[in-house]
């Protein structure tokens, strides 16, 4: 349920090996597989970024605003993709 569980992911080992900081996270059963990729990287380190436009899930009512409400209060930061991309745009990237 995690990209980086354990202690020797490609994933993990991937983002050490290229000296990434921030994560900016983003997928589907974002109370689940995200959260538990959020909550692995905060731990390990990594500065997490919820990209909130950007993640969906099936679960019922409340599943999504808990992940936001965690990662927002506990884990990070959260964001949505039109300030990124606007951010992009002015630092010309």
């Amino acid at each position: 349920m995690s990209g980086i569980w354990g202690g020797q992911t490609a994933l993990d080992l991937y983002l050490q090996e290229e000296g990434y900081k921030t994560l900016f996270c983003a997928g589907v059963n974002a109370d689940q597989c995200v959260l538990g990729t959020v909550v692995d990287a905060y731990f390990k380190g990594y500065d997490c970024v919820l990209v909130e436009d950007c993640v969906a899930t099936t679960s019922p009512e409340g599943g999504l605003s808990n992940i936001v409400y965690n990662t927002k209060n506990s884990y990070g930061f959260v964001t949505d993709s039109t300030r990124i991309v606007g951010a992009a745009k002015r630092n010309g990237i």
